[in-house]
């Protein structure tokens, strides 16, 4: 039942983080950078406390603290738009605290490394199916009224909230008999060295998630013109794919994402239906890049697993701190030459830094 509510509750912080994805820009487009930056700047300067605050509440507890401030976040939002990156830093703040102890549950309940891997992907690709419905929502909702999908996040979230409480007495005692079982070591032949290279290709390929959805979005609707349906729909290719590569990631093929850079490019130039492959290939090598690095990162000792799920949430957020307000300030689609030297930097250290990962971690248990 633990991991089914997590699973839920990664639904719901991806369904709303998809739900604003349309909104934000129409608060204010000149400040949109900022109050998507915003969010990843608090939520890193919060990441690191979270972790040791999860360790001594509890993670259960902790998440059930992260539901409330995005509710609160969302509320700040709708009642006060004049400052958007209040309420999205508040949702940073949810975020933080729902990722280190999510992932801390997680590794506390499973006694295996291959089951935890299967737990993260389930998480990941499961949840992503909020991250399906969040924009088309968003789509449909904001043009009714900019407040519309805000009222309708925060009655979802409100929601979640009253059930996480009445369950909190069933599950936190799960949660404590979970701790006493053995488990299997850390991966010994896990150096830390081969840490740095999954860091590395989780931190860039976060980095370029977040700092490209925003501009789909805005592509989609005012480069392309599309409907709200097909606005909607670019979001849902790309959860699809996104869930796909969590549930079959296969490495090898992580490097097919430099097609899909091309194809991005084509289609800002007019051949807009290249645009459908480009989102899928995008989609299924974010779903692999994270999927596969956060199995590896967060296989720790259970002993003060939220410090150490923080240390390396902390380094892999970093770079999603820039990409956004960057990466907003060449959504023109004439802005080829600076935009794909960014997005290429960050494809080839993603890909590459997991690739590598892989490759050292074979040599060291052979």
């Amino acid at each position: 039942m633990m991991l089914a509510w997590i699973v839920l509750l990664s639904t719901l912080f991806n369904f709303t983080y998809g739900l604003l994805l349309p909104v934000i820009p129409r608060l204010g487009i000149e400040t949109a950078g900022i109050a998507f930056s915003s969010f990843t700047l608090i939520k890193i300067l919060v990441m690191l406390p979270g972790g040791y605050f999860s360790d001594r509440v509890g993670h259960w507890r902790t998440l059930g603290l992260a539901v409330a401030i995005q509710l609160l976040g969302l509320i700040v939002i709708w009642q006060a738009p004049q400052v958007v990156w209040v309420g999205r830093g508040l949702e940073g703040i949810a975020l933080a605290l729902a990722q280190v102890s999510a992932i801390s549950l997680c590794r506390t309940s499973i006694t295996k490394k291959e089951e935890f891997g299967k737990a993260i992907s389930k998480v990941m690709g499961i949840g992503s199916i909020g991250f399906l419905i969040g924009p088309i929502t968003g789509f449909f909702l904001v043009e009714k009224g900019v407040d519309k999908p805000l009222i309708f996040g925060a009655g979802l979230t409100a929601l979640f909230l009253v059930t996480h409480l009445i369950l909190t007495p069933l599950i936190s005692q799960r949660a404590k008999r979970a701790l006493e079982m053995p488990t299997e070591s850390s991966n010994e032949n896990f150096h830390w060295k081969n840490q740095i290279y999954f860091m590395l290709a989780l931190g860039c390929g976060k980095a370029l998630g977040v700092g490209m959805e925003p501009l789909f979005a805005w592509w989609s609707t005012d480069v392309f013109h599309f409907s709200p349906s097909l606005s909607g729909l670019t979001f849902v290719v790309m959860a699809v794919t996104f869930a796909l590569g969590n549930f079959l990631p296969r490495r090898h093929l992580t490097p097919l994402v430099l097609i899909a850079v091309v194809l991005l490019e084509l289609s800002l130039k007019g051949q807009t239906s290249l645009w459908w492959p480009c989102l899928a290939l995008i989609g299924y090598w974010s779903g692999t890049i994270l999927s596969l690095s956060i199995s590896e990162l967060g296989w720790n000792k259970p002993e003060s697993i939220g410090a150490s799920n923080s240390i390396w949430l902390v380094a892999t957020d970093l770079p999603m701190a820039l990409t956004p307000v960057l990466v907003w300030e060449l959504r023109d689609p004439a802005a080829i030459v600076g935009r794909e030297s960014i997005v290429l930097l960050f494809v080839f250290l993603a890909t590459g830094g997991l690739l590598w990962g892989f490759r050292q971690l074979e040599k060291r248990k052979a």
